[in-house]
């Protein structure tokens, strides 16, 4: 860019060259301790006719400064000057000027002179020079344990920077703002007098709270050039417990003989290392754990238990065990040998928690493998139809059997029996309606399996049984009360 010109007039026998002052100029930028290359007419060819490429500058005082000058004809350039660029100038083969080691003082403005057999052109740059910072983080606490009062986090610091830099802090990825209380930011900054860079320090001081335990504080340092990220050490927020709570870990309903665990939790980090467990009155101190275990707990040991902290015992919680148990006395036992028609009196005794139900049964039942078996007996003197119906909360099932009488005559028989399981007692005056009809035993053995859609305790487990056995003694009694109407007996 030609930013000057000068003409050549001739006075008197003499030469005056008529110069012009610049009236703009290029800007550049160079890194602070490295070489400034600035060019001459942006790096363009020489003009035809050169004779000389003179190199100056603009001292403070604003008068100019001679640096060096290269005859075109010449391949070595003629250093002028006398300061400390003395050591530091040189020219290329394209005229630009070099400077090594750039610093803060070079920040001038460098003007290249072109002079050839016809003009004189004048060309200046503007010369910025810029530092990149180390940036360096210090934290200064690796533990919180007052969230009440603001403390110093850390310390963030840019140095040897120019332009200065500029510090922020962010709280996950957000900026922070300073408030004057939770958040105090304290800015410094500091210029080396030899080098004239600058180091800029800034020290966040911050009050916690029980949600920053996991809070990633980052300094952000920003530059022209340059922003770098310094990310401060994961420090732990201490603070004390302000809840306790204890839960029972068995699975409910306690029956009596489980093992029943107690379990107590306490909010503060670090969490305690101990506990206090009061068991039905009685206080017992648990180390490095946070359980207490009762074995083959016992129907006396329900009631109220409680958890508590060594170091503050008006802090707790408390929980109500119930333990669930069935006790069951017979009069009767084992075999017992009666004659036909003699009453037979059973007595029971029953205690238990909750309400206790009881149901006789008899003939033959079991209950195995979520499935229960009921076997009747009955002696058919018509066509029957036996019916099982099964139920419990989960909904109803229903079974039929038809049980019918053979009527062959290879069946019939030349007298009645005498004595049988229904013939007529002696000296009775009715007859039975068939007597030719052979008395046939018909053992029918009904197996019903229930599969739970569900998850059920051991309390549905146990109505599931009475209702299957409740249906299938109606299937009984609905057996022999058609026998009955066809003119035979039951056995049942």
């Amino acid at each position: 860019m030609q930013i000057g010109s000068a003409s050549c007039r001739r006075e008197a026998g003499t030469t005056r060259v008529e110069q012009f002052r610049p009236w703009g100029s290029d800007s550049m930028t160079a890194l602070y301790g490295e070489t400034i290359t600035i060019p001459c007419n942006s790096g363009a060819p020489a003009p035809a006719g050169l004779m000389f490429v003179k190199w100056k500058y603009e001292k403070a005082d604003g008068t100019p400064g001679d640096l060096l000058i290269k005859q075109a004809q010449s391949d070595q350039a003629t250093v002028q000057a006398t300061d400390d660029y003395a050591q530091r100038v040189s020219i290329d083969d394209k005229y630009n000027l070099l400077i090594t080691k750039a610093t803060l003082s070079d920040q001038k403005t460098f003007t290249c002179m072109v002079v050839s057999g016809t003009n004189l052109m004048e060309y200046s740059v503007t010369v910025s020079v810029s530092s990149k910072f180390n940036t360096d983080t210090k934290r200064h606490l690796k533990s919180w344990s007052n969230l009440r009062k603001e403390l110093k986090l850390g310390t963030c610091v840019a140095t040897d920077a120019n332009p200065r830099a500029e510090i922020t802090w962010t709280k996950n990825g957000q900026l922070m703002v300073a408030d004057g209380k939770a958040v105090v930011i304290i800015p410094s900054l500091k210029v080396n007098p030899a080098t004239g860079l600058s180091t800029t320090s800034s020290t966040l001081q911050y009050v916690a709270t029980k949600e920053d335990a996991d809070a990633v504080f980052v300094c952000v340092s920003t530059h022209e050039l340059i922003t770098e990220d310094a990310e401060l050490e994961p420090f732990a927020i201490h603070y004390p417990s302000e809840t306790v709570s204890l839960q029972i870990m068995s699975k409910k309903p306690v029956v009596e003989g489980d093992n029943v665990t107690l379990k107590c939790n306490a909010d503060g980090n670090p969490p305690p290392s101990s506990y206090f467990f009061h068991l039905k009155g009685q206080k017992t101190l648990v180390e490095n754990s946070d359980t207490y275990t009762l074995t083959s707990i016992s129907r006396e040991a329900a009631g109220e238990y409680k958890c508590t902290l060594p170091d503050n015992e008006k802090m707790e919680d408390t929980q109500n065990i119930v333990v669930s148990y069935l006790d069951l006395n017979i009069s009767l036992s084992g075999k017992v040998v009666k004659k036909v028609g003699e009453a037979l009196s059973v007595q029971t005794e029953k205690s238990g928690s909750g309400d206790v139900k009881v149901t006789w049964m008899k003939e033959e039942s079991s209950y195995v493998n979520n499935k229960a078996t009921h076997k009747i007996t009955v002696v058919p003197r018509v066509n029957l139809t036996v019916t099982c119906i099964v139920s419990n909360k989960l909904g109803e099932d229903v079974r039929t059997i038809n049980v019918s009488s053979d009527l062959s005559d290879r069946h019939r028989c030349s007298t009645p029996p005498r004595y049988g399981a229904f013939s007529e007692a002696p000296g009775s005056t009715s007859r039975r309606p068939d007597d030719a009809f052979k008395t046939h035993f018909y053992s029918l053995r009904l197996t019903v399996g229930i599969t739970l859609e569900s998850q059920e305790d051991s309390d549905d487990q146990a109505k599931l049984i009475v209702g299957v056995v409740a249906g299938l003694l109606i299937a009984a009694a609905v057996a022999t009360r058609d026998v009955r109407r066809g003119g035979g007996g039951g056995r049942t």
